[in-house]
């Protein structure tokens, strides 16, 4: 989603480091995204990464319940700033 908003917006990138990047410049620096907010995505990717890619990883389930919300309410928040 964070992909979706930045193309919206004419920003290109093609890489995952790229897209930290530009919402962190575009979106938060600008006070559009909160810093709460780019951390999550940086967790997000964190997690994906060590889903795809680690041998071993463990998560508690309170933790990902809290991770689910934030999301969700991320989620709002992106689908917001987009235009269709």
């Amino acid at each position: 989603m964070a992909s979706a908003l930045l193309i919206n917006d004419g920003a290109l990138t093609q890489t995952h480091a790229g897209i930290q990047r530009l919402i962190n410049l575009n979106y938060v620096k600008k006070g559009i995204l909160t810093k709460d907010d780019s951390k999550l995505i940086n967790k997000l990717f964190s997690m994906r990464q060590q889903g795809d890619y680690g041998d071993i990883f463990a998560y508690e389930k309170d933790e990902i319940y809290e991770t689910l919300a934030l999301t969700n309410d991320l989620l709002n928040k992106l689908r917001s700033l987009i235009k269709v």
